[in-house]
């Protein structure tokens, strides 16, 4: 039999700690368990404001020239330039020979002239007192007098309260009625300068006023009255066909340099309120009438009035549906047809805008029907009938949408504030 186990001697010292065995190979990864569920899809964010439009890009190379095109017509002669100065008159030529004085005829008869005497009608007798061929009475109309003599200076007259008048190949030319007013081709003057066209002008000017000289006007007409309220000069015209473009005052500048700074017409007023030009027209509506119009580039400064004042206007409303007007427009770029109008003073660089029959559509009030002389920026001749070479073009106001865009905005402001109020909501919940 085994015997009883003897007692345990105390534990001996713990040994030093063993070097750790190297690590076990990583066992193979586990299946991968199935895919949760998708969650609900959040709310959709407010769309943000859109960015600044991005710097454009550089303009890219450009293109080759293309083929010259065929030479245009040979445009109309300039206007003749002004008369160059007369020159030095040539020398006087030499005397030729006196020819042999010739025989001498018989003698005439003589007689003595008496002195005038002025009768009561203006006209003047002088009779011959003696001699073989007299006695000889001549009545005239008209004498050389100063005053009521009948001494010889150099007036020419009447003494009375009659018409003094001018003859040319048996036709009266010029009066000069006996309360001194002229008429030319005119016998009953009512104006102190009454001209009258008898038909043999033609298309030339009835008057002529040509300044060769360095400085001075040509003509001018000054009311010197500073209470005279009627106009210096009036430029009227009375004729109502519609084959020429008649004007009633026309103002033209004829030097051709490309630098000369000419004007046409010009009007300016020193006082504070006066208007230096004023152009106004009767009606509305029609095709044909503009208060002003201008062909080519037109410039100001200072201050741009439109009547906007709340006591023209009646009917007034707030507009509505801006924005939805506004994305109906249409807006292109373009350029001209400089080909089809070269003289109606198009703008030769690419343009932004809209196509006026598009427009009308959308906006008929700020569109209209109106005739354009397609010749206006052609060159123009002195004492030159225009011819009327209108067409019917579809214009349109730009400033008028101006008030629809400005509502336009306030629409979509308020649209984005309802957007950012309700983002706000969301991010709190």
């Amino acid at each position: 039999p085994i015997g009883p186990t003897g007692l345990t001697g105390p534990a001996g010292a713990t040994g030093p700690a063993g070097a750790t065995g190297a690590a076990g190979p990583i066992g193979p990864t586990g299946l991968t368990g199935p895919a949760g569920a998708t969650g609900p899809a959040g709310a959709t964010g407010a769309a943000g404001p859109i960015g600044p439009t991005g710097l454009t890009g550089p303009a890219g190379a450009t293109g080759p020239a293309g083929a010259n095109g065929l030479d245009g017509a040979t445009g109309p002669a300039g206007p003749i330039g002004p008369t160059g100065l007369t020159g030095p008159a040539g020398a006087t030529g030499s005397a030729g020979p006196i020819g042999a004085t010739g025989a001498t005829g018989p003698a005439g008869p003589s007689w003595t002239l008496t002195t005038p005497t002025f009768n009561a009608n203006g006209t003047y007798t002088v009779n011959g007192t003696a001699g073989s061929g007299g006695p000889v009475t001549s009545t005239a109309g008209a004498w050389l007098t100063t005053g009521n003599t009948a001494i010889a200076s150099n007036y020419i007259g009447t003494n009375n309260a009659i018409d003094f008048r001018m003859f040319s190949n048996n036709v009266q030319r010029m009066t000069i009625s006996s309360a001194g007013r002229i008429g030319m081709f005119n016998a009953a003057p009512v104006n102190y300068l009454h001209m009258v066209n008898p038909g043999a002008v033609g298309a030339a000017a009835m008057a002529n006023f040509e300044n060769t000289g360095v400085d001075g006007v040509s003509i001018s007409g000054y009311n010197q009255s500073a209470t005279n309220p009627y106009n210096a000069i009036e430029g009227i015209t009375n004729y109502s066909g519609s084959v020429y473009i008649s004007s009633g005052v026309f103002g033209l500048a004829i030097n051709a340099s490309l630098t000369h700074t000419a004007i046409g017409v010009r009007g300016a007023a020193n006082g504070r309120d006066g208007v230096g030009v004023r152009g106004s027209r009767q009606n509305t509506g029609g095709v044909i009438g503009w208060g002003g119009v201008f062909y080519n580039d037109l410039g100001y400064t200072g201050f741009f009035g439109a009547a906007s004042d709340e006591k023209a206007k009646k009917d007034i409303k707030s507009i509505s549906g801006a924005l939805g007007i506004v994305n109906q427009l249409n807006p292109v770029t373009y350029h001209f047809d400089l080909e089809r109008y070269p003289n109606l003073g198009l703008n030769t660089e690419m343009e932004y805008g809209f196509i006026a029959q598009e427009v009308r559509k959308v906006l008929p009030e700020i569109v209209r029907d109106k005739n354009l002389d397609t010749n206006a920026c052609a060159e123009v001749n002195p004492n030159e009938d225009q011819k009327d070479e209108s067409e019917q073009f579809v214009v349109m106001d730009y400033t008028r949408i101006i008030p629809i865009l400005t509502k336009a905005i306030q629409e979509q402001q308020l649209m984005i504030e309802e957007l950012q109020n309700r983002l706000l909501e969301l991010e709190n919940k």
